[in-house]
């Protein structure tokens, strides 16, 4: 099974995170929320970018735009013997929420927010 691969420490996608990776172009979400229907210019902004529009009941829209981005990618048969042979924490997401096309392995080696 293919999975998106990226260490925490890492911004961007110059260094592979672990050996055995290859480059894919994925569709990735990204998800914003605003009050901005009475600002005629800044709806028209975000109407623009973001799709599946919902109106929230504090009155804010909340929007999902798709990305075409370069990932790092991998191929794992059992993934519990990934994670036990790389011996370090990490994060799965599920593939829809963040990312179309595969699940997400995250190498949590360095602090987040």
């Amino acid at each position: 099974m293919k999975f998106i691969i990226e260490r925490t420490s890492q911004c961007g996608y110059e260094t592979p995170p672990v050996e055995g990776v290859t480059m894919e172009l994925v569709t990735r979400y990204g998800y914003r929320t605003a009050g901005v229907k009475e600002n005629k210019s800044a709806w028209e902004h975000f109407n623009r970018w973001y799709t599946d529009l919902e109106l929230l009941p504090n009155g804010e829209w909340r929007g999902k735009r798709k990305d075409k981005e370069k990932v790092w990618v991998i191929e794992i048969d059992d993934i519990m013997e990934f994670v036990k042979k790389l011996d370090e924490q990490i994060i799965l997401t599920a593939p829809g929420k963040f990312v179309e096309d595969y699940p997400c392995i995250e190498i949590y080696d360095d602090y987040r927010e």
